[in-house]
């Protein structure tokens, strides 16, 4: 009947959701098993509401680095601005997969301002810099703006072939804006200074 129940939880729209999950808080809050495996279910499907309803009756524990993981996979970041907000919830989690998780977030600039923004953030540079030409690949200014925020977390100069393969994709899509926020990083004019390509980049478009 338990197994029904969650089946019922992950197949249902979230209204119905909240519905069932009224009738079944008693059992979760003390089930802790039944509790983890839907954190985890609706930390895939997204349902934000029925997601802060389970963070009420949580306990130490319940799987929220997993759940954590998740919401960066199948790109549920509203779910995953929850946990971030929470240190309590996603301090293990970030603290030792910083560099996988901000390889997935450049789609979202929310989120990676937030997962920056969390004390035990600790990725490595090179996955920084792979998330930001993603963020500029998928032209998300607004995560590139983010990572300008964050700038001196990286010696930019010492990653000229990221710059190159930047340059030559904002070039060929004609992505003005883009190249418009690329050209404020202090060392991009520091690694192609008095260059012929930086010029010719600059009076492009």
């Amino acid at each position: 009947a338990e197994l029904c129940n969650l089946q019922r939880f992950e197949n249902k729209k979230e209204e119905f959701c909240l519905f069932f999950f009224e009738e079944m808080k008693n059992r979760l809050v003390k089930d802790d098993e039944m509790r983890s495996q839907l954190i985890m279910r609706m930390s895939i499907k997204g349902y934000t509401n029925l997601f802060r309803e389970l963070l009420k009756i949580s306990k130490p524990g319940d799987r929220f680095g997993e759940a954590l993981n998740q919401s960066f996979v199948f790109d549920r970041f509203e779910i995953a601005n929850l946990l971030l907000g929470d240190e309590n919830l996603s301090n293990d989690w970030v603290a030792n997969h910083s560099s996988e998780l901000i390889r997935r977030t450049a789609k979202n600039a929310e989120t990676l301002r937030k997962l920056f923004k969390h004390s035990k953030f600790s990725a490595t540079e090179e996955s920084i810099v792979e998330a930001f030409r993603s963020a500029i690949f998928l032209n998300n200014i607004d995560s590139v703006k983010v990572f300008y925020e964050e700038k001196d977390r990286i010696e930019w100069k010492n990653h000229q072939y990221w710059w190159d393969s930047i340059i030559l994709h904002t070039l060929i899509y004609g992505l003005k804006d883009m190249r418009d926020e690329i050209l404020k990083f202090p060392s991009l004019l520091e690694i192609y200074q008095g260059s012929e390509r930086l010029q010719n980049y600059k009076s492009v478009f």
